[in-house]
This record gives C-alpha cells, sequence and structure tokens, in this order.
C-alpha cells in the first residue's frame, strides 16, 4: 500500500497556512495560464490543429517519452531515499 508522509506540525496555525499556501498556488496558477492563453490567435491555433507532426510530438511525448522518464528517474534513484 502507498503512504504518505508528512511533516509533524508544532501548531495547528501551520494547516491553515498549508491551505492558503495551496490555494494561492492554484490561483497564481490559474492566471498565468489564462494569460498565456488568450493571446492565441484564432488564426494560428487553427492552423496548430491541422499540423498533424505537432499534433504527434506532443501525444508522444506526453504518454510515451515523459513516463519512460520518470520510470527511469526512479530507477535510478530508488535507493537515494
Amino acid at each position: 500500500s502507498l503512504s504518505t508522509r508528512h511533516l509533524p506540525s508544532s501548531s495547528s496555525s501551520s494547516s491553515w497556512f498549508d491551505v492558503l499556501a495551496q490555494i494561492l498556488s492554484s490561483a497564481l496558477l490559474f492566471l498565468l495560464i489564462f494569460g498565456m492563453s488568450a493571446t492565441v490567435e484564432v488564426s494560428h491555433l487553427r492552423e496548430q490543429v491541422h499540423n498533424k507532426f505537432a499534433i504527434l510530438a506532443g501525444v508522444s511525448t506526453q504518454f510515451i517519452v515523459m513516463p519512460l522518464l520518470g520510470y527511469l528517474s526512479v530507477l535510478l534513484l530508488k535507493h537515494r531515499g
């Protein structure tokens, strides 16, 4: 079974700080992604949808290369932590 490790908290003030940090980081990430997507022109997006190489490269990187690199890093670093 998988278990998660938690650092012992010395006070209850750290729990509200953790929740606030998670909410703030999620909101900032949303604003960053929204701001970047707002600058994309629709005509350029339509061109990229028809670019088969770009779609194939993105999908293969997301579902083949990245999981393989993650698995290899776990194999290489499993005795270090």
